[in-house]
């Protein structure tokens, strides 16, 4: 557990599927003294200010009531920074999914049709729709991804106080 202690960790140091192994850091943590759990008054707890997720109507995800609730939130770090990193991909992959299908949507349908003289003012308005909510995913996106940096660098004072 001495290499834990010598570098900063990132995201991937804890995500299981890249290799990252989230139970050492749980139990280095705990051997911290308890370390692990955080006041409800950290800024990663604020509820208020949580994203919440819109999901269009023509895109279907896992994801689409990402809004954590006090009682969801995991009670230490390790589980909070993955939570966080959870819902920043998963808002990251909704977001993605709506700009192709807002590509689609401009060249397979819109075009063509705008080609051949029809009225288009449907379309229209279900791009701008999906500008908007890609506006707003793209938001969503930065403040998960804020939140999972803010206990990140938590976790990080935590190891480097601890080397002092």
């Amino acid at each position: 557990m001495t290499e834990s202690l010598t570098k900063k960790i990132d995201i991937n140091d804890l995500r299981a599927d890249k290799g990252g192994n989230p139970e050492k850091y749980r139990q280095l943590l705990s051997a911290l003294g308890g370390a692990s759990s955080s006041s409800p008054s950290d800024d990663h707890h604020d509820v208020s200010s949580t994203p919440t997720q819109s999901t269009p109507a023509t895109t279907t995800s896992a994801a689409a009531d990402n809004t954590p609730s006090s009682s969801s939130l995991p009670d230490d770090l390790i589980s909070q920074v993955l939570h966080h990193d959870h819902q920043k991909r998963q808002t990251q992959t909704t977001l993605e999914t709506l700009r192709h299908d807002l590509s689609n949507l401009q060249k397979n349908t819109i075009a063509p049709k705008k080609k051949a003289g029809e009225d288009v003012s449907l379309e229209v308005a279900q791009l701008k729709e999906w500008k908007v909510q890609i506006g707003s995913l793209e938001k969503e996106v930065k403040e998960w991804e804020r939140r999972r940096e803010g206990v990140l660098c938590e976790i990080n004072g935590l190891l480097e106080s601890s080397r002092v």
